[in-house]
């Protein structure tokens, strides 16, 4: 078949068409776009990147203010697919409808977060009727009535996915019952909310459980839960089916719980049947949430042990723990550590600071139980030597005549915080430095580590390549601090040196020097002198800091030299002290690299 003339491509430019409807004019002589070609598709290369939300999500949220308003003033395109980072959050507070604000007016439909403050009940609905993509709210410091609240939470409803609440004073007619309003948010996943006004009920809690069930973090803060106990009430005739679903039901997916400054009320005891009834504020709660995993309680001081043993029997599959309860003049929330080690064996996180009397045995036998530690922080406490031993890698076994290949216990333990920790010996430490390879922060400083027999040891540290930062005190020889129910207080050591030899101190800088990724060192003690760390700057090091411990403050010695560290440390060294005078700290940072 012959071919017809419009078919050659000598010297006859051709419009080609791409499958995405592209056009690219190309010279069939030359093989080589035109200048107009280039700049045609580049242009459309980057309107189709825009098209994508993702990478856009992905771009705006590293860009500020200043490059944003350089990006929208570019083109109409641009202005489209960029102003919604322009202003993605407001902060607004006093804000009365009579004033209105231009940004809420001009660009409240971009508006994704608000945190409001001292604003009425109906400037606040006037805001949410400009921003009707709002996926988070903070309400604190105004004044709302039941009456007032219901309608603001109903509006914000459908798309808000986060959702803060502080109540500090609040009208007469406030309600007890203004908790259980957020049932209306059903498609809620993160909820604070702070009442230091009433009593919070235990039904109002399981009724946004019940209705929120993409809930994952709920936080309780400043309250008193307790439980109602009304007169029996005659049963209506209803299906069976629906009174097992309304006793049966769990929310399996909320992940964090905190409760901070939370109580437990008291009951009406003479209608309690059993032990158990008085503790069903708690039984009911946790019962209902199998699935959690994060656990924080802070403050909440006035719980029994019969109330740990029902909180940590109901969830058992709980991966991290944060304890922060202390108490001056008696003992706070007793049992918390042992419910902890007779239920849980998956805990990843421990953070445990509390006056109440926990032995190092109970501490080893805890994490022994617990093979997937990660992080450890359990300040002024008896952990000691016994804990540590059990802390360390060790193959692990399902039963001691099989073991598992290439499986070690707690072998991904990166934080380790044993501040105040009197039982902590030179032993012990010298066992963590040694053992554990993924070790990246260790806080030794209130213990009884860092004596010369700490340093001296022939074997290396095994997480020399992963410490970032190390805080120790450097003690004489048989030195030893004591511990009483308020502080550390130091021994009466007073015949014993306090300097060490030359050789020592080689010693004790060889070891330090040898932490390739340390970046921060905070060292303090009676042995510590300018000779220890003079060479430590060329370590790499970032931050040091400098003082010793004398009855329970940090103080600078009086032997230490700065002169070395003057050319070092970033303009002048920093000597902090307190109101006091008794804390004398010396702080280094290392100058930026001059180019």
């Amino acid at each position: 078949m012959p071919k017809r003339a419009n078919d050659s491509f000598e010297n006859n430019p051709r419009k080609l068409h791409s499958p995405k409807s592209v056009n690219i004019i190309v010279d069939a002589t030359t093989s080589t776009p035109s200048p107009f070609t280039h700049h045609h598709s580049a242009r459309i290369a980057s309107d189709a990147v825009l098209q994508i939300p993702e990478l856009v999500e992905g771009i705006g949220r590293y860009l500020c203010t200043k490059d944003v308003l350089a990006l929208i003033r570019t083109n109409r395109f641009w202005n489209m697919a960029w102003i919604p980072f322009l202003y993605p959050s407001q902060t607004i507070q006093c804000y009365r409808k009579s004033s209105p604000s231009l940004i809420i007016e001009k660009y409240g439909q971009h508006i994704r977060t608000m945190d409001l403050s001292k604003c009425k009940a109906r400037d606040i609905l006037h805001l949410l009727d400009y921003t009707p993509h709002l996926v988070g709210l903070s309400i604190g410091a105004c004044s709302l009535s039941f009456k007032e609240l219901e309608p603001i939470l109903i509006s914000a409803a459908p798309k808000l996915r986060t959702f803060h609440f502080q109540v500090f004073s609040g009208p007469s007619d406030y309600s007890t019952k203004a908790l259980a309003l957020a049932a209306h948010l059903t498609n809620l996943e993160e909820l604070s909310w702070q009442d230091q006004l009433s009593k919070i009920h235990v039904k109002d809690i399981m009724t946004v459980l019940q209705s929120c069930r993409r809930l994952r973090s709920l936080a309780l803060h400043d309250m008193v839960l307790v439980e109602e106990t009304p007169e029996p009430e005659p049963k209506e005739a209803t299906e069976p089916d629906q009174d097992q679903e309304r006793d049966t039901w769990t929310n399996t997916t909320l992940e964090t719980l905190e409760l901070s400054g939370v109580q437990r009320g008291m009951l009406n005891l003479e209608k309690a049947s059993s032990a158990d009834d008085t503790h069903s504020c708690f039984g009911q709660l946790f019962g209902r949430i199998p699935k959690i995993s994060t656990i924080h309680f802070k403050g909440s001081d006035g719980l029994s042990p019969l109330d740990w043993d029902y909180i940590f029997r109901k969830c058992s599959l709980v991966r991290h723990v944060t304890i922060q309860i202390r108490s001056l003049f008696q003992i706070a929330s007793p049992g918390a550590m042992e419910a902890i080690n007779r239920y849980c064996s998956n805990v990843k996180t421990l953070q445990y600071n509390s006056n109440s009397p926990s032995s190092d045995h109970l501490f080893a036998q805890l994490v022994g139980r617990n093979s997937e530690l990660q992080t450890i922080s359990v300040e002024s406490s008896n952990f000691g030597d016994l804990a540590i031993k059990n802390l360390l890698p060790r193959p692990l076994k399902d039963n001691p005549s099989r073991p598992i290949p290439n499986a070690f216990r707690n072998e991904f333990l990166t934080e380790l915080n044993l501040r105040h920790c009197v039982h902590v010996t030179d032993q012990g430490a010298r066992l963590l430095l040694e053992k554990c390879s993924r070790l990246c922060y260790l806080y030794l400083r209130g213990s009884n580590a860092g004596s010369i027999e700490l340093f001296e040891s022939s074997q290396s540290w095994a997480c020399v390549a992963t410490l970032c930062k190390l805080s120790i005190d450097l003690h004489p020889r048989n030195y030893v601090l004591r511990y009483n129910s308020l502080r550390i207080i130091e021994g009466d050591h007073l015949s014993i040196p306090v300097q060490y030899q030359p050789a020592e101190e080689a010693t004790i800088r060889k070891k330090l020097a040898a932490l390739v990724a340390l970046k921060e060192l905070h060292l303090s003690g009676r042995a510590l002198t300018s000779g220890i760390v003079s060479d430590l700057p060329d370590s790499g090091l970032d931050l040091i800091s400098l003082g010793y411990m004398a009855y329970g403050f940090l103080r600078r010695p009086s032997n230490m030299d700065l002169q070395p560290f003057q050319k070092w440390s970033r303009s002048p060294v920093q000597v902090r002290s307190s109101v006091y005078g008794k804390i004398n700290v010396v702080v280094l940072r290392r100058r930026p690299p001059e180019y």
